[in-house]
């Protein structure tokens, strides 16, 4: 599990998944990225909608993040689509997760990337709930663990940036 911390003294408007990864594998963490603008829809505890990476501008967020995480699902063999998950106290079920996967298409698991953050420090839940993510066969390495988020919110737009 590749973790990501925080830098809370700079926040990025322009940050993609792609770009979280590496800074999460070359440096460990980064800035937090932050969505400004575009038409907001808040996707609640225990819910999960599928993201069409295009030109609109919605903003797809988890709202409000206390003791729950956010999840983004994405891969590398299906261009376009991203899948945001609200992980209701951290936890991702299977049956979210195969919905999370259905609405990608079903792809290899080894393609699959998630990025899970939440707002308050590392604990031995969270990370027992992020590994449930590595037990349902996405490769540890790809899957980005960011506890500490500043702020009560986490999600993707339609343009494929994070915030």
């Amino acid at each position: 599990m590749l973790n990501y911390l925080y830098d809370k003294k700079f926040i990025v408007n322009d940050m993609t998944i792609p770009q979280m990864f590496k800074l999460a594998k070359d440096k460990g963490g980064g800035p937090q990225p932050f969505v400004k603008g575009g038409t907001l829809v808040v996707v609640h505890e225990g819910q999960g909608i599928r993201v069409a990476i295009n030109e609109t501008d919605t903003h797809y967020a988890t709202i409000p993040l206390i003791s729950c995480a956010g999840v983004v699902f994405s891969s590398t063999q299906v261009a376009g689509l991203a899948y945001l998950y609200h992980a209701k106290s951290g936890m991702v079920p299977g049956d979210a997760f195969k919905e999370a996967m259905a609405a990608l298409g079903n792809p290899k698991l080894n393609t699959v990337h998630v990025i899970y953050t939440f707002p308050n420090k590392s604990d031995a839940g969270y990370l027992a709930d992020a590994k449930k993510i590595i037990e349902y066969g996405v490769p540890e390495d790809q899957l980005l663990y960011a506890p500490d988020l500043t702020g009560s919110s986490f999600g993707i737009n339609t343009k494929g940036l994070l915030g």
